[in-house]
């Protein structure tokens, strides 16, 4: 047999196992979505069954918010909408800090 190579495991989660993650209900990480624009990861793909992220992505964003904590509402709530560059640039920093 021909020499394969080894297989790239993806740690793929999807609504269920965020909502696991986060301690929250699929539908209370539905609303998190829309709410957290702002640092709720993009899912990496969108399937038949719902969006798909990567295990990684979200337990960025769960250190995230626990840094964040209350500043992050406070932020939102002053800026809905489009967040201003200075602000996405900073969470960026944040997130790079993190890791």
């Amino acid at each position: 047999m021909a020499n394969k190579k080894p297989e790239k495991q993806l740690d793929l989660v999807g609504l269920a196992e965020v909502a696991e993650m986060l301690g929250l209900r699929r539908g209370s990480v539905k609303s998190r979505r829309e709410t957290h624009f702002d640092t709720f990861p993009t899912p990496v793909a969108q399937l038949a069954c719902g969006p798909v992220w990567l295990r990684s992505q979200i337990a960025d964003y769960l250190k995230l918010e626990e840094r964040l904590g209350h500043r992050s509402r406070w932020i939102r709530e002053e800026f809905p909408g489009d967040w201003p560059p200075w602000r996405k640039a900073a969470l960026e920093r944040e997130l790079m800090r993190l890791k």
